[in-house]
């Protein structure tokens, strides 16, 4: 019930900057990496077939998932559970709400975070 939940809540958060595009991110649960893919023009199938496809390659993993996935920004953080920190994803309509949604999914020792804007082709840290 609660990753249904969650995953409405991706779905259906509203586009602050544009009316169009996609950011998505991916991560193999037995690495701590992340992958990206965000486009004005890219659609949410599109960008999530090609992030998964990243993570794919670039992480040689077979266990690719999409952590966050959104109209507007999507922002991962990392918790602290040893040996491997593990991805949390959240969106926003700004990159700060993208942040803080997946600091608080993290917890109380989140860490890295990330964020990626589809209106936004060079991404700085926010």
């Amino acid at each position: 019930m609660a990753a249904a939940t969650l995953v409405s809540g991706l779905l259906c958060a509203a586009p602050a900057y544009a009316d169009s595009g996609w950011a998505a991110i991916a991560n193999s649960p037995s690495r701590e990496e992340a992958d990206y893919s965000w486009s004005p023009s890219a659609t949410q199938a599109a960008a999530e077939a090609q992030v998964l496809q990243k993570c794919l390659v670039q992480e040689h993993a077979t266990d690719c998932r999409v952590v966050a996935s959104g109209p507007s920004c999507a922002a991962i953080a990392w918790d602290g559970d040893e040996p491997l920190n593990h991805a949390h994803g959240g969106v926003g309509a700004t990159p700060e709400e993208a942040i803080a949604a997946a600091v608080a999914a993290a917890g109380p020792y989140a860490n890295d975070p990330a964020v990626r804007c589809s209106w936004n082709p060079n991404p700085t840290v926010w």
